[in-house]
């Protein structure tokens, strides 16, 4: 695993980080500037609404990125839009494969 690219900070999309980081720990997170503080609230906000949140979300190697910004993932290109909808802060990734 190379990349963790995530579309938004909902609690169901980051309760997992914390074990993924456990297997992977040098795995960058890949997260829209703008959610950025809805990530860092997750595990504070989930206890306020008596839900069970295993453990504190990875602090490190966390990377802002933008709307259009471009990574690579080896041979595959993605670029990432940010598309309101499901949430104020969510995003859509496409995919370019090379070969």
């Amino acid at each position: 695993m190379t990349h963790l690219l995530q579309t938004h900070a909902h609690l169901d999309h980051v309760a997992g980080l914390p074990f993924v980081r456990d297997v992977f720990p040098q795995v960058p997170i890949f997260l829209h500037s703008l959610d950025k503080v809805n990530y860092e609230e997750a595990f504070s906000r989930a206890k306020s609404y008596g839900m069970y949140f295993p453990r504190q979300l990875p602090k490190d190697n966390i990377i802002d990125i933008k709307n259009e910004s471009e990574l690579t993932v080896g041979e595959t290109r993605v670029k990432i839009y940010h598309t309101p909808g499901h949430g104020t802060l969510f995003t859509f990734l496409v995919f370019k494969f090379e070969s």
